[in-house]
Order: structure tokens, then C-alpha cells, then sequence
């Protein structure tokens, strides 16, 4: 019963929290309102990723990070690629590949012959 009380307690207090946190925000108007979302687009947009395809592009994206972590994006060379086909018998199996090359269109038999 304790426990039930002080979690009740818990949530009042956050409660009141937040709406003492709405009424202290002043409203913007509408004109600042599109001046920030037409500067979030521009910020969205001024910054184009693009994904390393061989492992030597990889290597130009490692960044040393604080605590001592290596951050390296992956080349599409090393993703692999699953599909899912129907076998002989009519059941599904899921077939993986690697890279960006396509798993066959059919396959010949069961995978235990």
C-alpha cells in the first residue's frame, strides 16, 4: 500500500510539473513558428550522408569518439541480402546472400539433397 501511495504522490508532482512548465512557456507566433521549421528543413537538407560502397571509402568515415569507441559506417559491400523463397515441398526458406547481389530466382531442390 505504501508503494501504491508514493507512486500516486509521484505522478501529482509531475503533473503539477508540467503544467507549471506550459503555463511558463510563452507562445510564438506564427511567423517564428515557420522561421524555425523553414531553418530545420534547411538543416535537414544541407546534410547528404551517403553510404561508403568498398572498405576503403569505409576507412575515411572513422571517428575517434571520447571514450576511446571507433564509429565507422558500413560499406555496402558487407550487407547481406535475405529473401524468402518457396523450396519443393512448398515451405518457405530464407535464403541470405552477401553484398547486393540478388539470391537465385529458383532453386533446383530440397537443401538436404
Amino acid at each position: 500500500m505504501k508503494g501504491k501511495a508514493t507512486i500516486v504522490l509521484a505522478s501529482m508532482v509531475l503533473v503539477g510539473a508540467t503544467a507549471a512548465a506550459h503555463a511558463a512557456k510563452p507562445d510564438s507566433t506564427l511567423e517564428q513558428r515557420n522561421a524555425k521549421a523553414e531553418s530545420m528543413k534547411q538543416k535537414r537538407h544541407s546534410f547528404k550522408a551517403t553510404q561508403p560502397r568498398t572498405m576503403s571509402q569505409a576507412d575515411a568515415t572513422k571517428v575517434r569518439k571520447a571514450g576511446g569507441t571507433l564509429k565507422v559506417r558500413v560499406p555496402e559491400e558487407l550487407w547481406s541480402t535475405m529473401a524468402v523463397q518457396r523450396d519443393a515441398n512448398g515451405q518457405l526458406r530464407v535464403i541470405e546472400t552477401d553484398g547486393t547481389q540478388a539470391p537465385a530466382a529458383t532453386t533446383e531442390g530440397l537443401p538436404n539433397e
